[in-house]
């Protein structure tokens, strides 16, 4: 009984983690070198435990921000504009039907451009259990 338990809560365990496999690169915000005066900040992050990613932006200056998810060969999947009196922007992607592959969520305005990219990738993992 014992064995079944620790068996059963490794392969949910195991299962949870390798449905979605995720990373971005919130740390790096990558600005246009031209263009010195960028006056907005954007942040990516999973939500935990699923296949959404959040997508927060603190807009400082006057002007309009367009939003655009796009795969690795520049496919426009979403597109979004910002108006110029707001601050801040907060919207959750849910992104469990979208094919695996690279992506990229890209915040331009006449100021300057940020990018985020994220890597989609299913683990298929197959277990056996010995009752």
């Amino acid at each position: 009984m014992k064995i079944k338990s620790i068996s059963n809560l490794f392969c949910a365990a195991a299962l949870s983690l390798s449905l979605f496999s995720f990373s971005n690169a919130n740390a790096d915000t990558t600005a246009d070198k031209g263009k010195k005066n960028v006056k907005f900040a954007a942040s990516l992050f999973q939500v935990q435990g699923t296949s959404k990613v959040k997508l927060a932006i603190d807009n400082d200056s006057d002007r309009k921000l367009n939003i655009y998810l796009k795969d690795k060969s520049g496919m426009v999947y979403y597109t979004e504009s910002v108006g110029q009196n707001e601050e801040k922007y907060r919207r959750v992607f849910d992104l469990e039907t979208m094919a695996d592959g690279v992506y990229t969520f890209e915040i331009t305005s006449v100021g300057g451009k940020i990018t985020k990219e994220i890597q989609l990738k299913t683990d298929n993992t197959r277990f056996i259990a010995v009752n």
